[in-house]
């Protein structure tokens, strides 16, 4: 009648787009949650194998027979190069949230950047 056509959407087809766009969100929530575990249980290797790094060069340092405080101080060392490595390697992930590139970390204090 007078040319006019009906372009109107059923509710079967709303309530079949709204299963579709709850599906491809739960999808997109689920992978998102996959790369932060991802993520999060790679760190933790990392945080597990720098203290064991550390602890291993405590052991190799105190069986030789060096001077104490020498071996205290490359002990130290050691250990706050290792941190620092760490600390850097995290603020590498945390660019993307925080946009702080890793060698303007605060922890870097000038001669670590060398």
């Amino acid at each position: 009648e007078n040319g006019i056509v009906d372009l109107g959407i059923s509710n079967q087809f709303h309530s079949l787009g709204g299963m579709i766009v709850s599906f491809l969100l739960v999808s997109r929530v689920n992978t998102a949650l996959s790369r932060y575990g991802a993520c999060r249980g790679h760190i933790n290797v990392m945080y597990r194998e720098t203290r064991e790094f550390i602890q291993t060069a405590f052991i190799l340092s105190q069986r030789n027979d060096n001077d104490e405080n020498e071996a205290r101080e490359w002990r130290n060392e050691i250990a706050y190069r290792a941190l620092v490595l760490l600390r850097t390697s995290v603020a590498v992930v945390e660019y993307f949230s925080k946009e702080i590139p890793g060698w303007k970390c605060p922890e870097l204090s000038g001669f670590e950047l060398l």
